[in-house]
């Protein structure tokens, strides 16, 4: 049950102007570098295949489910759900939380729609691994060399540790 996402994450957790005041870049030259930072870092970090498990910013994904009953979502945080079955008729649908996670009961087989997003209070910490990512590769911008044979940082797998969700 590999889900789809269906539309992205409109709000940003790091803007362009916090990762460049974070690497002390001024001017405009470096826009597209540092745009492009923020972005494989939340590639990096969100999403079903984000090392977080998790989705960071509200979006919304689908699955489908072959048969009625209780489902575990394969993403936890969902904020809704709704279920259409093949004719695109509604299929009653009702959305669980629990320490494993988010799960839905549906009444039939359906594709199943659900918004997630993680809890306002984690976002402070995640701004801060992602800027410290930003920053690490901003500095270590070479595949091989000596200098960025580095790990990336330590504190990175620190503020994610508590955040990281992992599928019961």
């Amino acid at each position: 049950m590999i889900p789809r996402r269906i539309v992205p994450p409109v709000d940003q957790l790091v803007m362009l102007e916090d990762a460049k005041a974070h690497c002390r870049v001024d001017g405009d030259d470096s826009n597209v570098l540092m745009q492009g930072y923020i972005d494989a870092a939340m590639a990096y970090l969100d999403g079903y295949r984000g090392v977080l498990g998790r989705c960071i910013m509200a979006q919304d994904w689908e699955i489908d489910l072959a048969c009625a009953g209780r489902h575990r979502l394969p993403l936890p945080d969902a904020i809704s759900a709704s279920a259409r079955d093949a004719a695109g008729d509604p299929v009653a649908v009702e959305l669980h939380h629990d320490a494993r996670g988010s799960s839905v009961t549906i009444a039939g087989p359906a594709t199943v729609s659900f918004k997630a997003a993680l809890p306002e209070e984690l976002l402070p910490s995640l701004r801060v691994a992602a800027l410290l990512l930003i920053g690490h590769w901003f500095e270590n911008r070479e595949a091989v060399s000596e200098r960025s044979m580095a790990s990336l940082p330590m504190s990175v797998d620190a503020l994610i540790a508590p955040i990281r969700w992992y599928a019961p």
